[in-house]
């Protein structure tokens, strides 16, 4: 046994820093784009997947011509449209679940 571990453990130990790193970059994009209360435990695995996306994106302009940065600027603004829309409709459904809740309530 070597002083820092056997491989497996040695690889163990660094998916796991890997994995935390991963989370705290997803964390901050999360708090940057306000979407922090609708990143829940159902739907953690496909946002999951659009943070990771969007994030793996930030290097394509700097290697494309000037028309393909246009068309990445777009996509950027689009995206922040989406996290906003998917932010309301987070909100109507919580209105709307409210508002059914005290109608039940009501008709007790």
């Amino acid at each position: 046994m070597s002083l820092f571990g056997n491989r497996e453990e040695r690889i163990k130990r660094a998916r796991e820093e890997t994995a935390i790193k991963e989370q705290q970059k997803r964390n901050k994009y999360l708090e940057e784009n306000k979407i922090k209360d609708i990143y829940t435990e159902e739907n953690k695995v496909p946002m999951d997947v659009i943070i990771d996306m969007s994030q793996a994106k930030g290097t394509i302009p700097q290697f494309q011509d000037a028309g393909i940065r246009t068309i990445y600027a777009e996509q950027l603004v689009l995206e922040a449209q989406n996290w906003m829309q998917i932010r309301q409709n987070d909100r109507l459904i919580k209105q709307n679940d409210e508002i059914i809740k005290l109608l039940k309530e009501n008709n007790k």
